[in-house]
C-alpha cells in the first residue's frame, strides 16, 4: 500500500479563485466577509513553489508567509492539478485537531 502523501494548509485570498468570473467575483466582494481562505496542497508541490520564490525551504516560508505570499497559488494548484481541498472560514485543523491536542 502507497503511503499517504504528505500536506499542507496555506492561507490564501479567496477571490483569487474567482478572478475569471467577474460578476461571481463581485457578489463574493459585496459580502463584506474576510477574503482569508485556506488550500491543502501537496507538501513536495508547495516546497517546490517555496523555493522558487526564494525561500530556502518550505518550513522557512510556513514560518514567516502571509497570504500575499501565497497570492495566485490555489489556481495555480488548480492548474497544476495538485489543489486537493479549499475551503473559507474553518480550516480543516481546526475541524480534526492533532490527537496531541487535548480538550
Amino acid at each position: 500500500m502507497p503511503e499517504p502523501q504528505q500536506t499542507v494548509i496555506l492561507v490564501h485570498y479567496v477571490d483569487s479563485l474567482l478572478a475569471d468570473n467577474p460578476e461571481l467575483h463581485d457578489e463574493f466582494c459585496s459580502l463584506d466577509r474576510d477574503n482569508l481562505g485556506w488550500i491543502v496542497v501537496p507538501a513536495e508541490w508547495a516546497r517546490q513553489r517555496a523555493l522558487a520564490i526564494g525561500y530556502a525551504s518550505l518550513n522557512a516560508m510556513l514560518n514567516d508567509y502571509t497570504a500575499d505570499t501565497t497570492d495566485g497559488w490555489a489556481l495555480a494548484a488548480l492548474q497544476d492539478n495538485a489543489l486537493l481541498g479549499f475551503g473559507w472560514g474553518v480550516s480543516p485543523e481546526e475541524v480534526s485537531p492533532s490527537p496531541n491536542d487535548t480538550p
